[in-house]
This record gives structure tokens, sequence and C-alpha cells, in this order.
């Protein structure tokens, strides 16, 4: 494609009669933004910057976007719960006994569920053809050079 890329919520016109058609952010080049992911902004914004002008994507693909976007979003909430007010990395969290007094330090739950979660993220975006790596195997450039 030569030229400026098309942006996904411009104001388009339409025939001879002049019509102007406001094109939907919710579908890009032939995929939809599922509803429970465009009612949430964080999560929307995210499926923005994977999908793009959807190039590549096919319908099919969809279910797998949106996990992937759940999963980006999960690991983003985590990694926020991980933080003190200060900005820095909270390890540990406070061990409370049966009578809810504080007994010792554990540590910090929201650190493992963020790196599950960057996992599954991951190993979702390179089936999905989204890391370098992934672009970087024989064939896949060809087929996403054939959606352009």
């Amino acid at each position: 494609m030569r030229g400026r890329k098309p942006q996904a919520v411009a104001v388009r016109r339409g025939g001879a009669d002049g019509v102007v058609i406001q094109a939907d952010a919710s579908t890009v080049d032939g995929i939809t933004k599922p509803g429970s992911i465009a009612a949430v902004p964080s999560m929307s914004r995210t499926w923005d910057a994977i999908v793009g002008h959807g190039f590549g994507y096919r319908e099919s693909d969809v279910p797998f976007i949106a996990q992937l976007v759940f999963n980006v979003e999960v690991a983003n909430q985590a990694f926020e719960k991980c933080l003190n007010e200060d900005g820095t990395l909270k390890l540990m969290v406070p061990k409370y006994n049966r009578d809810g007094d504080i007994c010792g330090e554990r540590p910090n739950p929201y650190i493992k569920q963020a790196n599950d979660s960057a996992a599954v993220a991951l190993k979702l975006a390179d089936q999905l053809g989204r890391t370098p790596l992934a672009r970087a195997r024989p064939g896949l450039t060809q087929n996403l050079a054939g959606a352009v």
C-alpha cells in the first residue's frame, strides 16, 4: 500500500450524492471489535493497538485477539497492584493470622498473576504474528503481504 494509511474513524465521502459516512471504529477491515472489549476504554485502546488497520486478520481470529487483549489487561492491572504509592515495586505483602493481625510477610500474589497473564499473552501474540520472532518466520510475511 502506498501513501497515507487510512484512519479507522475517518470521515468518508459517499458516492456521487456526497453523503458523508462516518466509519465505524468497532469494525476494521472486516473484523469486528467485540462489544465486551469496546465497552472498556483501556481494553478498546489495547485492541486498537494490536489490530491496527486489521490487515492480515480474519473474523476467525477475533476470539484469539480478544483473549490476547484480556490477558494484556489482566497483566497491566496486576502490575499496577505490584506498585507502592511512590512507584516502587512491592515484592512482599503483609501476612495476616486468623485474628486479622499482621504476623509476617509473604510474596506478592499479583506478581505471579502478572507473569502468568503476560506469558499467555506472549504465546497468543506469537500465534497471531505480533512478535518479532513470529514475523521473521518463513511463510508468515508472504501471508501478510497478500492481505495488503
